[in-house]
């Protein structure tokens, strides 16, 4: 299942340069949705996880995605790839609620709140709909492993200073992630008391920045998540880094 989940990541990473995303610009003033992922355990029940999830603040949105809707989506997206298609039975797949938070700047502790629900068993964070040939920057979450090494957190952070970014690139720990996203919370309800119960060493640390996309493609980002040390690559809208 770990390998689905990985697969899945590598999935969303290559939408984002697909999927239409808006630019975050003078003449788009409005807030970029975000939309979480929440995988789900394998005995999990549907209802009642779906029930949890919206009960957490500024969530705006939820749908279910099935084992078998999964899979098609898997297939169109590794359509060259007919050996991993072959070894991927629909029934391995996970099921899966995509979460839409209209307020992107507190998208990251939504996430990290839904991923503490009982029967969710993984989350992903993306950038919600817009449109592409108006996208000139995004923001850029490389989150780590929690045994890196320094060896290899610094050949992340080399790789990173070497894209085009849009600013520096900067290095959280997850108590810091924590302290910026509850500043963050402050008048969203319960929001920051979900967050609150999040222990601090379940975020994982964290190198974030923006970039010029550039037409939308910057091939280096890919290079980032088959780096050794690196658990997930996001690309998301400015305002979550």
């Amino acid at each position: 299942m770990a390998g689905v989940f990985r697969n899945f990541a590598t999935v969303v990473v290559l939408v984002l340069f697909a999927v239409p995303v808006s630019a975050c610009s003078g003449d788009d003033p409005d807030p970029l949705p975000v939309s979480v992922s929440a995988y789900l355990k394998g005995d999990a029940e549907p209802a009642a996880v779906e029930a949890r999830i919206r009960a957490v603040p500024t969530v705006t949105s939820v749908a279910f995605v099935s084992r078998q809707e999964a899979y098609e989506q898997f297939t169109k997206t590794f359509k060259d790839d007919p050996d991993l298609i072959a070894s991927t039975k629909p029934e391995v797949m996970p099921q899966y609620f995509t979460v839409v938070v209209t307020e992107g700047s507190v998208g990251e502790a939504v996430q990290l709140v839904i991923g503490t629900l009982d029967g969710v068993e993984q989350t992903s964070l993306a950038s919600g709909a817009g449109d592409v040939d108006r996208l000139e920057q995004a923001g850029v979450l490389v989150r780590l492993t929690a045994g890196v090494t320094d060896e290899q957190r610094a050949a992340v952070e080399n790789l990173v200073r070497r894209l085009p970014r849009t600013e520096p690139a900067r290095y959280e720990t997850g108590e810091q992630t924590k302290a910026r996203l509850l500043q963050r919370c402050k008048g969203k309800g319960d929001l920051a008391a979900s967050l609150e119960r999040v222990p601090a060493g379940d975020i994982p640390a964290s190198f974030r920045f923006r970039v010029g996309l550039h037409g939308g493609k910057i091939p280096q980002l890919s290079d980032l998540q088959h780096l050794a040390g690196v658990a997930a690559m996001l690309i998301v809208p400015v305002e979550v880094v």
